[in-house]
């Protein structure tokens, strides 16, 4: 969705996702295929053709994470199926080039600014996400920015999932 939401962190900057960091996302998405859903590569084409398809897509919000204090583009993360009624959507599509970012924890530091946009900006109360439940990096991610498990699913091939959600705190509002 077209959307100027943004964000500055203590060592990351939220920004809409453009264009212009479409190729480096799909190259960086298709080196870690195997931490997703959907396991299959993407060619430049079809990245396309999702973006414009997010540009008019209601309730979905992408980020490019940058690194601060050098502005490296390092990411992206998502907020997506927005239910402003039950003030609920899922947290994800978050990925992050350690290599580029030459830190760790970035990670984190840019699941909790998305968290924050999804809760002061976006009025959310609730985030949930699925994870491979192998996928120790994004676990520490995700639980370092307060989502607890909740639960396991299947992802319809025999992966193990699990279900996390984080709950907009009400101490961040005092």
């Amino acid at each position: 969705m077209r959307h100027d939401l943004s964000l500055t962190a203590r060592t990351v900057t939220l920004r809409p996702l453009a264009q212009e960091d479409l190729e480096e996302l799909r190259i960086l998405r298709n080196r870690s295929s195997e931490r997703f859903i959907h396991k299959a590569q993407i060619g430049p084409e079809e990245q396309r053709r999702w973006y414009h398809s997010y540009l008019d897509r209601e309730g979905d919000y992408m980020f490019s994470v940058y690194h601060r204090p050098n502005g490296a583009w390092v990411g992206a993360v998502g907020i997506y199926d927005v239910d402003a009624g039950s003030g609920t959507a899922e947290f994800g599509r978050l990925i992050v080039d350690r290599a580029a970012a030459g830190t760790g924890g970035l990670g984190a530091e840019a699941t909790r600014a998305a968290c924050a946009i999804a809760f002061s900006q976006l009025h959310l109360e609730r985030l949930r996400l699925e994870v491979y439940h192998d996928n120790v990096a994004a676990l520490i991610a995700y639980l370092k920015a307060g989502f607890l498990p909740v639960g396991m699913a299947e992802d319809g091939a025999g992966g193990r999932l699990l279900r996390m959600e984080l709950i907009r705190s009400k101490e961040a509002d005092l």
